[in-house]
């Protein structure tokens, strides 16, 4: 059995996040995220709107990555981001080769075909999305700008 005096805690009436989820027990069970994190959520939802709005024809992928990591952290609390979720997946991995307009993967008779041509460098990883490709998924992100709208 592990054990570890940096992982003993003192049992608190009121303990803090677990896992990143704040629980309360308050009139029913309550999953939360902590205030700070909640405004992080809010800025990075923003920022994604203002780098469609700055230019609507370019998005940074490693920005875009980044921000997709933290809205996975925070959509393990809150389920019902993944469909948002998954439009942010759609829209990084949209410069693939075997991917149709709207970023789903085209099913091909050898699978495996797509995966070597996109290894071997045939087509070489975006930094930037031009066109369509940036603002294919803007509805998602109007979405979630609403979010920060009703959070008011």
């Amino acid at each position: 059995i592990q054990d570890a005096f940096r992982k003993r805690t003192e049992p608190l009436t009121r303990p803090g996040p677990w896992a990143g989820t704040v629980t309360s027990t308050n009139g029913g069970v309550f999953a939360t995220v902590s205030a700070v994190k909640w405004a992080k959520t809010k800025s990075v939802v923003l920022e994604m709107v203002q780098m469609l709005e700055d230019d609507a024809t370019a998005m940074p992928r490693k920005r875009l990555e980044q921000i997709r990591g933290f809205l996975i952290y925070v959509g393990r609390t809150y389920r019902w981001m993944n469909p948002y979720l998954k439009g942010i997946h759609l829209t990084i991995d949209g410069w693939r080769l075997d991917r149709d307009e709207d970023g789903y993967r085209i099913k091909k008779q050898r699978e495996d075909e797509a995966s070597i041509d996109n290894a071997v460098g045939d087509h070489v990883s975006k930094d930037v999305w031009e066109g369509e490709e940036a603002a294919r998924n803007h509805l998602n992100l109007q979405a979630e700008v609403d979010l920060k709208e009703a959070d008011k």
